[in-house]
């Protein structure tokens, strides 16, 4: 059986990590979910991650600090940011523009359109650098 692919999910908000998660675990995801940027942070330490989704706005670390974070330690991490009203559409383009994010969407995002952008990121990872 081959390996599941990793996502982590970053979400202040329990509810909307529970919907998400749900929906990545029935789809043969392997899923974890953490409530602030720093939690991320100390996961990927330890994990190898294949695609974060993160929320724009969190307490503490938010999604872009995160985004610049990730995009410095671990570049060929695919990336997703999701954002509620937060966000002006410039301010979701200059991260998309400063490719801190392959895609942005936002929230609510029905289950479907969530899932192609995680399977979308997922057929971009470069088999020679996948675990």
């Amino acid at each position: 059986m081959a390996n599941k692919h990793k996502i982590l999910l970053v979400d202040d908000e329990k509810h909307i990590l529970d919907f998400y998660g749900t929906v990545l675990t029935k789809n043969d995801f392997d899923c974890i979910c953490v409530e602030s940027g720093e939690a991320a942070m100390d996961i990927m330490a330890t994990e190898s991650i294949d695609v974060i989704v993160t929320d724009y706005k969190m307490p503490g670390m938010n999604g872009v600090e995160l985004l610049e974070e990730i995009l410095e330690t671990n570049p060929t991490m695919r990336r997703i940011m999701i954002t509620g009203s937060y966000g002006t559409n410039d301010q979701m383009m200059s991260v998309l523009d400063n490719e801190l994010a392959h895609k942005v969407l936002s929230k609510p995002c029905g289950m479907d359109i969530f899932l192609g952008a995680v399977s979308e990121q997922i057929g971009k990872i470069d088999p020679e650098t996948d675990s």
